[in-house]
């Protein structure tokens, strides 16, 4: 896929320490549009490569991509979801641009944790459904996760191979211990507060 990707970033009020280790994992050329809940009003500001948008909401995995259609934003061909909570590793924009560009989606695990390559034109195609998650529930964020990718037909979605390893629980932020999650077929690692209720200590493969 030769087209430009930029990450879509939902973050939340008070989660500064994690999306600053996101950010910093980023590959130095990588452009990001960064959504950031639970503030008391809406407020853009733009720079050269990283669009960051404060917003009233917090619809947890859903608040950038809520933002990006709320908002309008148009100028994007390819957009991959990532949480605050996620770190790059050095393969991941390698293995990201792998995705075939025919798909209007490309997902991790069958969207888990929304973790994916959505296309532009398929975002806006579901406008509805995004702006229907708007202020929803956790419970609900997590029912939802992945329902972009599972409702297409086969033929307009793909999959990124790779295993899932669960590691050890860690305090990779103040607060509560996460456990840490590799998504080896993007090189993604995730910091799950919710470990041990979904996953027990293993390598998962499909």
């Amino acid at each position: 896929m030769s087209n430009r990707v930029t990450y879509l970033i939902s973050s939340c009020k008070g989660y500064e320490a994690p999306l600053a280790r996101l950010l910093a994992s980023l590959p130095a050329d990588a452009h990001a549009f960064v959504v950031v809940g639970g503030h008391e009003r809406r407020r853009p500001r733009l720079s050269a490569s990283i669009a960051h948008v404060e917003v009233s909401h917090n619809s947890y995995d859903y608040t950038a991509l809520i933002e990006y259609i709320e908002g309008d934003w148009t100028f994007f061909d390819h957009l991959f979801l990532l949480h605050d909570t996620m770190e790059l590793g050095p393969d991941a924009a390698r293995l990201i641009h792998q995705a075939p560009a025919n798909a209007k989606a490309t997902a991790v695990w069958g969207g888990e944790c929304n973790l994916g390559l959505y296309r532009a034109d398929y975002l806006h195609e579901c406008r509805a459904q995004i702006l229907g998650l708007k202020n929803c529930s956790k419970r609900y964020a997590v029912e939802m996760e992945g329902f972009l990718w599972r409702q297409l037909p086969e033929s307009e979605r793909a999959s990124y191979p790779g295993d899932i390893a669960i590691g050890e629980a860690e305090q990779a932020y103040a607060g509560a211990e996460r456990q840490r999650v590799h998504y080896a077929g993007v090189d993604i690692t995730k910091w799950k507060a919710n470990w041990g209720q979904t996953w027990p200590p293993s390598v998962v493969t499909p």
